[in-house]
């Protein structure tokens, strides 16, 4: 998406210029203790979320609304950032009412071609921030009118309930959205649509929904 790569670009420099800084700095101390690169360990080889070991470094990314599609285009640069890939990092995003950032071909690369990524969208209710830009008859005038856009969240979803006492549904990675996620009642209602997408400060205050939250297993299963 034009605008939100645009916006991303105003950050770029100092985002990941901060993060590979942080992994050379590492990686100068790992050499001084004669540790060696976990990307260049053994023939070639390169730890991913899968092998990598208990006390690997992580880089985590989060983001809200403008800034889960910024957190989400941020992440998936990260995962192929060379100092990251020589530190053995993984990257984990998560996001809350994140809009589509990109087309099927942007979501099938972070999904399929970013084995450090691990991403999870999390969508209360009929937060409709979420579900947004479409691909069909109404497209936002940044898109040149191209109707033939195709747009596409990558990564694993959690779609919770409007009360956080409840998991609706998730979908792995690759799956399309669960049934009637795009048919919610809540998205007719303008004021149902801004409480759910201001709705995550408080995400976590019910044990319910902690004890309902789907494992990374279920999520990303190997």
């Amino acid at each position: 998406h034009r605008g939100y790569a645009a916006a991303y670009r105003t950050v770029l420099a100092e985002v990941e210029g901060a993060v590979s800084a942080h992994a050379r700095a590492e990686l100068e101390a790992r050499s001084e203790a004669g540790v060696a690169d976990a990307g260049s360990a053994g023939s070639g080889s390169q730890d991913t979320r899968e092998d990598a070991p208990p006390d690997a470094c992580k880089v985590v990314v989060v983001g809200h609304s403008l800034g889960g599609a910024l957190a989400a285009l941020c992440a998936s640069r990260l995962a192929h950032d060379p100092d990251v890939t020589r530190l053995g990092a993984s990257v984990e995003c998560v996001t809350f009412g994140q809009p589509r950032v990109g087309d099927g071909e942007w979501a099938r690369g972070v999904d399929e071609r970013t084995p450090r990524l691990t991403y999870t969208r999390v969508v209360k209710a009929g937060d409709l921030f979420a579900r947004v830009p479409t691909s069909g008859f109404w497209l936002p005038g940044g898109n040149g009118g191209r109707f033939e856009v195709e747009y596409a969240h990558a990564g694993a979803l959690v779609w919770t309930s409007a009360g956080d006492d409840e998991v609706r549904a998730s979908a792995r990675v690759g799956e399309g959205a669960p049934a009637g996620f795009w048919t919610d009642a809540r998205m007719a209602n303008p004021i149902s649509v801004a409480r759910d997408h201001a709705g995550y400060a408080y995400f976590f205050e019910k044990e319910e929904l902690k004890r309902a939250w789907p494992s990374r297993d279920v999520l990303f299963p190997r």
